[in-house]
């Protein structure tokens, strides 16, 4: 387990809310991460400040320069948009 601060961005709101679940996919046939994320004003993170954000505290805990080691085509090998299955939100998830 580990405790991730909560993430500040550039924007008025001083955070983002995350929330995340975990649903059987139905494609896949295996239990699957689902979240979705978005200031504390609401307004939902687009998809690069998630894969910034993602990237940033991955590059953290790994030791890794944040510039240099993936790009947006790699990135997305692990992480979808869709609807998440029960609440019909926009949602992302990581592939299994």
């Amino acid at each position: 387990y580990e405790q991730i601060p909560p993430t500040t961005t550039t924007a008025s709101c001083g955070y983002t809310e995350w929330t995340f679940s975990i649903i059987f996919h139905e494609t896949w046939r295996v239990p699957t991460l689902y979240f979705t994320c978005g200031h504390s004003d609401g307004t939902p993170l687009n998809r690069q400040q998630v894969l910034d954000i993602l990237l940033h505290h991955s590059c953290q805990n790994n030791g890794h320069d944040a510039g240099g080691h993936w790009n947006e085509e790699e990135l997305w090998e692990f992480v979808s948009q869709e609807e998440h299955p029960i609440t019909g939100k926009p949602s992302y998830f990581l592939h299994p």
